[in-house]
Order: structure tokens, then C-alpha cells, then sequence
């Protein structure tokens, strides 16, 4: 008969097989990715850099979007949720604009809209977008569709590796587009000929408070930095590879009644 439980004592559950290590155990086959041989860059989603802002769900204790560690003002990888800190290094490679379909959570007068706000699609073209709009009621149910600058990149860690990021600047951030745009002609190279030191910066505006991007000239890549983005710069021009946005979460990743 197993003994009663003495108040004050914490029941602990036996391990009978451990199924999660964090080490890799020899057993396992790194690099093969067998199971995935269908799987394309067509079919996969870039992450956005994102900047974390008060109301994402990043920073709300008790929503289950909150990050342990999360700061209203640093960077995120919209994917891998991994936070970057206030500043990234970044190479770009390609740019583009796309069109987004939004519903409004409040008009220009301030007033609110009646229902939830909504993220209907990133489209390549501003047909395709105003032919979304209109199937979703267009601007008589607040329908709105939004021209954003779309920079595809790579950024740079600390040890030297790259990863491929997405960084999307609609409105208040397209002021931002166009000057870092305007830094890389002035450059005189091709696009990810220079690395750019991107940081966050705290802006106002009548609706209040937000974090936006600055972006400073910070030198030239590595070799191997510059030709990891001469690489997929000529598969993307080549017409080999679709460059597509991580779109997940993303109505929630933005305060958008503010920065927009």
C-alpha cells in the first residue's frame, strides 16, 4: 500500500523513457532532410523582421503569443520568434512592392470600425489586390488596400552566418523605404554590394507612440556574405524562385492604428 501524501510534500511523476534530449543523439542523420525532398524555396515562407511594438501579443503576459525576454521596441523574427535585440546587421538583396487588403479598425476621422480588423492577402500586383477589396465588400465594409515596399534580405549574425529575412514598410515605415532605397543608388554597387546597420527608433505621431527602422550605412559584406547574396539574388532575377512573405500572425504583429 503506498504511503499517504504529508501535507507540504510536492508529488513528483516518475520518467519511465525520456523523449525529448536537447543534445543530438548519435542515432539521428544531420543534413539528409529525407522526408522533404518535395519541399522548394517555392514552398516556403520568408520570415519578416519585425519590430515589437506595445501591443503585440509579444509583450502581454498570459497571451499565448507572449515571449519570455520580449521588449516592446527590439527586433523578432516573425517564425522562429527568436528577438534580435534594438539592432541587426542586414545585407539587401531584392526589392519589390507588394499590395496588401486590410479592414480598417478605425477610419481617418478616429471613428472605429464595426467588427474586427482583418488581414485578407499580400498580393504582386494592385489589380489583384483591388479585386480582393471588392470581394470582400471594399471600401463601403472599410476595406483598404495598401501599397508596402518589400525588402528582401539577409541578416548577418554576430559569428558570421546569414539567414534570409523579409522587411516589410507600409506607410509611416515608407519614408524609411525610400531613404534606405535612396542610401543604396547613392552606394553605387549592385544592391547587396553594402551592409546596413538597422536600428529601432522611437517616433510620434497624433495617434501615438510607435517604433519604427533607421538604417545606417555600415560598410561591406564578407565574401562569403556577398556571395551567398549574389546567389540568390540571381535565382530570384532569373525568374527560379518566388520570393514569399511569412504572412502568419500577421494582422497581430502590428499596431497598426498607430503606425499607419
Amino acid at each position: 500500500m503506498s504511503q499517504a501524501k504529508k501535507k507540504g510534500e510536492v508529488a513528483v511523476v516518475a520518467k519511465t523513457a525520456i523523449v525529448v534530449q536537447d543534445d543530438v543523439p548519435d542515432y539521428i542523420k544531420q543534413g539528409a532532410q529525407r522526408g522533404s525532398e518535395n519541399v522548394t524555396t517555392n514552398d516556403i515562407a520568408i520570415p519578416r523582421l519585425e519590430v515589437i511594438q506595445g501591443l503585440s501579443p509579444a509583450v502581454k503576459r498570459g497571451d499565448p503569443g507572449y515571449i519570455q525576454g520580449a521588449q516592446v521596441g527590439t527586433f523578432i523574427n516573425s517564425v522562429s520568434k527568436e528577438l534580435y535585440g534594438e539592432e541587426v546587421f542586414i545585407v539587401p538583396i531584392y526589392y519589390t512592392k507588394q499590395y496588401l487588403v486590410w479592414k480598417m479598425r478605425k477610419r481617418a476621422d478616429g471613428t472605429p470600425v464595426e467588427g474586427n480588423g482583418g488581414f485578407f492577402g499580400a498580393f504582386n500586383t494592385e489589380q489583384e489586390a483591388n479585386e480582393r477589396c471588392d470581394r470582400e465588400g471594399g471600401t463601403a465594409k472599410d476595406i483598404e488596400v495598401i501599397d508596402t515596399p518589400q525588402h528582401f534580405c539577409l541578416l548577418v549574425r554576430a559569428d558570421g552566418t546569414a539567414e534570409e529575412i523579409m522587411i516589410s514598410m507600409p506607410k509611416t515605415k515608407a519614408k524609411v523605404s525610400r531613404q534606405w532605397n535612396s542610401m543604396i543608388r547613392m552606394a553605387d554597387g549592385d544592391r547587396f554590394s553594402r551592409a546596413y546597420k538597422m536600428k529601432t527608433v522611437l517616433e510620434k505621431n497624433p495617434k501615438g507612440d510607435f517604433y519604427n527602422f533607421e538604417v545606417a550605412l555600415a560598410g561591406f559584406p564578407s565574401r562569403d556574405i556577398y556571395a551567398q547574396a549574389e546567389k540568390t539574388y540571381t535565382v530570384i532575377a532569373a525568374g527560379d524562385r518566388r520570393v514569399v512573405m511569412d504572412v502568419s500572425d500577421f494582422d497581430d504583429a502590428e499596431d497598426r492604428d498607430v503606425e499607419m
